[in-house]
């Protein structure tokens, strides 16, 4: 009698213990679902980013990281049962994306230095005075997206803030010797033989003489 009852005690742990495990499978795999997804989302936001700005400002992803891209996301669309995922596997994916997301935020960061906000933000700090709100809401959404992998209406924001500062400046109607002058200080390389009658009349009439800086 005490046998059968210790026998059927066990039964009920064992069975018990099998539920248990049962239930932590099930949220283990609820774990790499989240995380799985996630995963996905980031993929998928930081392509679409990318064609974005290729459309937008021509901004071209070295060949070769676009190759481990393509190739990372074949291999997630092969994960397709999350039952045989352990979770250092996962991790692993994780960092790998990690690795190729920074490559190609840090040509992001450098192409947006060089080819898009060059002499845009110190000509709007230069004019700023002719209309300070707006130049300084200009200046705002250009410190954005300085990530490929932000949200898109963030890109969006920074590419709207990039052409109408371009307007902007371009409605001050400044001469061309005006933008090469101004051009030139950005760089550091104004001296004081590139102040021509057209350059010293533009910088008079907007008061701008304590913003100019010669290298001489």
């Amino acid at each position: 009698m005490i046998i059968s009852r210790i026998y059927e005690i066990n039964e009920q742990m064992n069975h018990l213990k099998k539920k248990e495990q049962e239930r932590n499978d099930i949220e283990k795999l609820k774990e790499y679902q989240v995380k799985f997804q996630s995963l996905v989302n980031d993929v998928n936001q930081l392509i679409e980013n990318i064609s974005y700005l290729k459309n937008v400002f021509d901004f071209v992803v070295d060949e070769k990281l676009l190759e481990q891209l393509f190739e990372f996301v074949t291999k997630l669309d092969c994960m397709t049962n999350l039952n045989n995922l352990s979770d250092t596997f996962l991790t692993e994916k994780i960092e790998d994306y990690k690795t190729i997301r920074q490559a190609i935020n840090k040509i992001w960061f450098s192409f947006r230095s060089k080819n898009i906000l060059v002499n845009i933000q110190s000509t709007l700090n230069i004019v700023k005075k002719m209309n300070p709100d707006q130049v300084s809401i200009y200046l705002d959404h250009l410190k954005l997206a300085n990530k490929v992998d932000v949200k898109h209406e963030e890109l969006i924001k920074f590419y709207n803030a990039v052409e109408e500062s371009k307007d902007f400046i371009n409605s001050l109607n400044m001469k061309p010797e005006v933008i090469d002058f101004l051009g030139k200080m950005n760089n550091g390389k104004a001296r004081f033989g590139d102040l021509n009658d057209s350059v010293n009349l533009w910088i008079k009439e907007n008061g701008l003489e304590r913003k100019i800086k010669l290298s001489f």
